[in-house]
C-alpha cells in the first residue's frame, strides 16, 4: 500500500493520521488470516525521516490445539517502521520518488508475527481424550479403566503405588 507523505517531508514536528485497511493472506500451521486489516497509521516527520506507525486488528480462523475445532480469531497487531530518502541500515525503508513509501510490508510482517501458534478455542477448553478422542467439551467420558494395552502402561510400574 503506497502512501504520499510529501506533505510531511521538510517539516519536522508535522504529522497525519490515515485510517486504513489492506488484504493480507497468511497461513501458518494453525492460523490462516485471509482478508482485510484495518486500523489507523500515524504518519510523523523528522529532519529527514518519517516514522510511520500504527495499530492494526484483523480476524483470523484459528484451529484449537485443544478441541481441534476451527474458531474466530481476533488479532491485533503494532507496527513501527522508519523511512528516509538515503537509508544507512537495513532498518530503515527508502522514500521514493514524490515522497511516497510503502507500509505495507511492515504492516504484513507484523500481522503474520502476531498470528498464534498455540491458538486455545477459549480458556477453559477441555481437549479431546487422549484414549477414544471424544470431545470433551461437549460431552464426557465414559472413562477407560483398562489401560494394560496402552504402550505406556509398563509406565507405572516405575510409580509409587499410593501415587496411582
Amino acid at each position: 500500500m503506497k502512501v504520499v507523505v510529501s506533505d510531511l517531508i521538510g517539516t519536522p514536528g508535522a504529522h497525519r493520521q490515515d485510517q486504513i485497511s489492506l488484504e493480507v493472506a497468511a497461513v501458518m500451521d494453525a492460523a490462516k488470516l485471509e482478508g482485510p486489516v484495518t486500523g489507523s497509521v500515524r504518519y510523523d516527520a523528522g529532519v529527514r525521516d518519517i516514522m510511520a506507525s500504527g495499530r492494526m486488528e484483523y480476524v483470523a480462523t484459528a484451529i484449537c490445539i485443544r478441541c481441534l475445532i476451527e474458531f474466530d480469531y481476533p488479532g491485533k497487531a503494532t507496527f513501527s517502521q522508519l523511512y528516509a530518502d538515503d537509508p544507512q541500515s537495513e532498518d530503515v525503508m527508502q522514500i521514493h520518488e514524490h515522497g511516497v513509501i510503502d507500509i505495507e510490508p511492515p504492516i504484513r510482517d507484523e500481522v503474520v508475527l502476531s498470528l498464534p501458534l498455540s491458538p486455545v478455542c477459549r480458556p477453559d477448553c477441555a481437549g479431546l481424550c487422549s484414549t477414544c478422542g471424544t470431545d470433551l467439551n461437549r460431552e464426557p467420558c465414559e472413562g477407560h479403566d483398562d489401560v494394560s494395552s496402552s504402550p505406556f502402561a509398563i509406565l507405572a510400574q516405575l510409580l509409587d503405588p499410593e501415587d496411582l
